[in-house]
């Protein structure tokens, strides 16, 4: 099965309820995302630097974290273990220009060791 992914963002709905990722995550790229994987049938997972991939729909409470780079190997493993539980062989990743946000990077890479690790294919699309 193919699924859709990009990274998480910064800005969230500060409540203290548990809300849906997708919604948790004030984001137009995410919420966009969202509703064009709907319309094609497809999932949406994000990227956290605190979850690894979380299915958009999947209630979580808020949180502050930041993938660093030191933290990406075993990050991986995280994520490496989560998709071996989905059945999965194609992640599309959309993400904005790595000039844009220099921490971009360490999810980038998270990803890619993850996705090779599991022998998934990714496809990286780069999204304004």
């Amino acid at each position: 099965m193919v699924y859709y992914c990009t990274y998480c963002s910064k800005n969230k709905n500060i409540s203290k309820k548990i809300t849906p990722a997708y919604l948790l995550y004030q984001s137009k790229r995410i919420k966009h995302l969202y509703k064009n994987a709907q319309k094609k049938g497809l999932k949406l997972l994000i990227l956290s630097g605190k979850h690894g991939l979380i299915p958009a729909e999947k209630p979580i409470r808020y949180y502050d974290k930041l993938l660093l780079q030191n933290e990406i190997n075993n990050h991986a493993e995280l994520i490496n273990s989560q998709l071996s539980k989905i059945s999965i062989s194609k992640i599309i990743f959309f993400h904005k220009s790595i000039n844009l946000d220099p921490n971009l990077s360490n999810y980038l890479k998270c990803i890619s060791i993850a996705c090779k690790s599991s022998k998934i294919e990714l496809i990286f699309k780069e999204i304004e």
